[in-house]
């Protein structure tokens, strides 16, 4: 898993997605709090790269996990 503070190593696909999630959404959030946000939704976009085989010793072959965070969020209001 390649995230913003460096490689992490998972024996498990969905465990890292996981990490990933609690780490990333965490981030994404309070860079749209820093943004101006008040109330803020965090929403993660998942799209697994496989590619079936005809032969071989397995029927697919794992290419790798794409995963993408939005924050969406109101503007907070100036005091």
């Amino acid at each position: 898993m390649h995230l913003p503070d460096g490689i992490h190593d998972f024996e498990d696909l969905e465990e890292a997605v996981h990490y990933a999630e609690d780490v990333m959404s965490t981030r994404t959030e309070a860079l749209a709090h820093q943004a101006g946000a008040g109330q803020v939704e965090v929403k993660m976009v998942r799209t697994d790269r496989r590619v079936n085989l005809d032969s071989g010793f397995s029927k697919e072959l794992y290419l790798g996990t794409e995963l993408i965070f939005t924050a969406v969020g109101r503007p907070s209001p100036v005091r």
